[in-house]
């Protein structure tokens, strides 16, 4: 039984490698549980707004387990007892993770789409807004720069309602592999040529009508509730016959490590998207694709 000895919080702030919504830091608490062997679980904490985590759920000397209640201490208590078993974090998730993940990398234009198809990438995700003439001309050049790859575009609930059907129409070909949360709630755009991913509605009251209408689930262990409850997440989409991609939230190595390990842990059609600030931590895609490691927890 792992038994609660310390817990701390540490802050951090990362440059990101892009700016977002004017910022160009990311910045967050690194949560940690230390068991009375000395053993150290890090999770994390990231969330847009600058708001402090919660206070540690476990009290001293009580047992550590995988859930907590809190996803930033969730996913430090993940890392403890998978360390203290010696597995990696997916394997404390469950018996018989996956092997390796299909992932895809976060582009910007032209030259960044083609950087990561030359690095082995097929799956490529792109921010989009309003389709403007210009965004749909900057969809295009893409889409023509590396034809053999496909686009997955991520409005972020931008669309208004009374345009949706218009534009999925306009962006529908056999290069786009989906477009994620397309409308602020979720809506039935499918029948429309192109699979419709739903992301933040997944994370509000809105989730059952998201898994109705939806093609694909988007789950992000950091905004979800921590990696058990995600996976559980991941789950019930996957019964429902969606696919799901699991992501990070720009966070630093271990909100990135920690999605990856959740993705290893389902079984079906999963992919990852692991994008965040500069770190020399994270993980290494080889050929488009993320294997497991073989190192006890969840940041090697």
């Amino acid at each position: 039984m792992t038994q609660l000895a310390e817990h701390r919080t540490t802050p951090w702030r990362l440059p990101l490698q892009s700016p977002v919504g004017g910022r160009k830091e990311r910045e967050g608490w690194h949560t940690h549980l230390v068991s009375m062997t000395g053993v150290e679980g890090i999770g994390e904490h990231a969330p847009w707004s600058p708001s402090p985590p919660a206070p540690c759920p476990i009290m001293l000397g009580a047992p550590v387990s995988l859930s907590t209640g809190d996803s930033a201490w969730d996913m430090a208590a993940l890392d403890l007892i998978s360390r203290e078993r010696g597995v990696p974090a997916a394997a404390a998730l469950c018996e018989t993770p996956a092997d390796r993940v299909a992932a895809h990398a976060l582009v910007h234009d032209v030259a960044s789409a083609v950087a990561a198809v030359a690095d082995g990438f097929t799956l490529l995700k792109l921010k989009i807004g309003n389709l403007v003439p210009e965004e749909l001309r900057r969809v295009e050049l893409i889409a023509a720069a590396v034809p053999d790859a496909y686009l997955r575009l991520d409005v972020n609930g931008q669309w208004d309602p009374w345009d949706a059907h218009s534009y999925v129409r306009q962006l529908a070909s056999p290069q786009i592999d989906w477009i994620e949360q397309p409308t602020a709630k979720p809506m039935d755009l499918r029948d429309l040529g192109v699979r419709i991913a739903w992301d933040e509605s997944l994370r509000s009251e809105d989730w059952a009508c998201a898994l109705r209408v939806g093609d694909v689930a988007v789950i992000k262990p950091s905004w979800h509730g921590g990696p058990v409850t995600a996976r559980i997440a991941g789950e019930a989409a996957l019964s429902a016959g969606l696919d799901v991609c699991v992501t990070s939230v720009l966070g630093s190595a271990v909100d990135r490590w920690c999605a990856l390990h959740t993705a290893l842990s389902l079984h079906g059609e999963v992919s990852v998207g692991l994008a965040g600030p500069a770190d020399a931590h994270i993980p290494e895609a080889e050929r488009g694709f993320f294997t497991l490691p073989t190192t006890p927890g969840v940041c090697p």
